[in-house]
């Protein structure tokens, strides 16, 4: 709503402040300045809508919110005035403030190490935050705040010794037992992480390859002579290694040093629990996996129906490759392995009709002698099993259906029509009912034609 419409005259004390427009009885917001429209009386910084408890009269007779107020002429450094400039005076002057270089009177004086602060002085000299009582005096005559004391001078702040961190400053002499296998200096015992190869540095002590800092509890001895976390180490020689090509691609130069662990006899039966393919046997013999060629021991064996020896890892569908076990498996005449679904699919049986099922589906085969119990549709005789009576006829289940639409007919939704033929609902009423837009006993629109025109284009019978 424009406020201005009516303007109010010069002097009038009617008129709002802000918009010159006249104030009415039902819309005034009355203030020490005059009378405001409740659309105008609004913090004259932030806009913000305000009430009588909302709203502050400042001294430049405008109306301020309480944020802003206090922004502007509360304790946050501006007197009633809204002036903060410091009193000039000497900087040899006992009151001289340290920040402001301003003289500091009596109320406003807070006396630090280094000398006294003003009130609205009395900052963080690093974070710049408020403070008050609860300050720490630094060394270069400034104050902060306790966060910002402890990082730069208290017991956060960082040493500037370095010579701690390099661990080659004292070199270990060839076959000491003290020397870190990482950067072969020498390891006292202040600092010793023990492996079994050998003694580490707390600052060597990290994972070749992540560079993780370890500790007692994540570190894993490698066969190369290095230390590994848990995740490295089962990704390079645990459960999910592949291949010994792979490891040695992506070890690089530090696979020289794992020849020994390649080749030796406890590497081939660690790996053979992963990779079964290690340890061969030969085609003809029981324990030879039909699926990876490997030998298959005692304690891993899954045996089929027809005798065939598996590993748990290989004992799987050789179609969908899902794990069965001694229940889900099933032998394929093509000496694979099948789960039961796969097998069902390929080998299970399959419906072919005999000379029964023939006469069984064939409803006409069998006639009755009473034409009454004969189906109307097939001819052939209507058993109670399978009847669906209409108007004096018996129908077969399979024949029961709407000559227009097809739609399968039980005994409740039968319609009987005046051409002895049977019907759905729908079907019927489009037919038989009166014509016109939902005529009595009719859901559809019908006409003449609209029999023939949902009819299909052949006939089932």
């Amino acid at each position: 709503m424009d406020t201005t419409s009516v303007p109010g005259e010069d002097g009038e004390k009617e008129c709002c402040p802000k918009c010159s427009g006249k104030v009415f009885e039902a819309e005034k917001m009355i203030t020490k300045m005059g009378l405001y429209h409740k659309k105008c009386f609004a913090c004259i910084k932030c806009k913000h809508q305000l009430d009588y408890f909302l709203a502050i009269e400042g001294p430049d007779n405008e109306v301020y919110c309480k944020v802003c107020y206090k922004k502007s002429y509360g304790p946050g450094g501006r007197n009633q005035y809204g002036d903060n400039t410091p009193f000039p005076t000497d900087e040899s002057d006992e009151d001289a403030c340290v920040r402001c270089k301003g003289k500091v009177f009596e109320a406003e004086r807070i006396v630090a190490k280094s000398g006294p602060f003003h009130k609205y002085c009395m900052s963080c000299a690093e974070c710049h935050g408020n403070l008050d009582a609860g300050f720490f005096n630094g060394p270069d005559g400034e104050i902060f705040c306790k966060h910002c004391y402890a990082v730069l001078h208290g017991h956060k702040a960082k040493s500037e010794y370095k010579g701690w961190m390099d661990s080659k400053t004292i070199m270990a002499e060839k076959g000491d037992f003290d020397s870190c296998p990482r950067c072969e200096g020498k390891v006292f015992e202040a600092e010793k992480c023990p492996t079994k190869v050998g003694p580490f540095h707390k600052n060597c002590f990290s994972c070749i390859e992540c560079n993780r800092k370890l500790d007692s509890v994540t570190c894993c001895e490698g066969p190369d002579g290095e230390v590994y976390c848990k995740s490295c180490y089962s990704y390079y020689f645990g459960s999910k290694s592949r291949s010994r090509p792979k490891a040695f691609k992506l070890l690089g130069p530090r696979a020289r040093n794992l020849g020994k662990f390649y080749d030796n006899d406890d590497d081939m039966l660690a790996r053979s629990t992963i990779e079964t393919w290690v340890i061969k046997a030969e085609k003809d013999d029981q324990d030879c996996c039909p699926k990876c060629e490997g030998r298959v021991f005692e304690a891993e064996k899954m045996v089929t129906a027809a005798g065939k020896w598996y590993h748990k890892n290989c004992f799987r569908c050789s179609e969908c490759s899902s794990v069965v076990d001694s229940l889900k498996n099933n032998d394929g005449p093509d000496g694979n392995l099948y789960c039961k679904k796969c097998y069902t699919k390929n080998y299970g049986p399959q419906n072919r009709p005999s000379d029964i099922d023939l006469k069984a589906r064939n409803t006409g085969s069998i006639k009755h002698q009473d034409d009454k119990k004969n189906c109307p549709r097939c001819g052939g005789g209507v058993f109670s099993a399978e009847e669906i009576p209409s108007k004096g006829r018996s129908y077969h289940k399979k024949c029961a259906t709407c000559i227009s639409c097809e739609q399968q007919l039980t005994f409740n939704t039968v319609y009987d029509g005046e051409d002895n033929e049977i019907y759905c609902k729908f079907c019927y009423h489009r037919k038989y009912a009166a014509m016109g837009y939902r005529g009595a006993g009719c859901a559809d629109w019908t006409d003449v034609e609209s029999n023939n025109a949902l009819r299909h284009s052949y006939q089932a019978f």
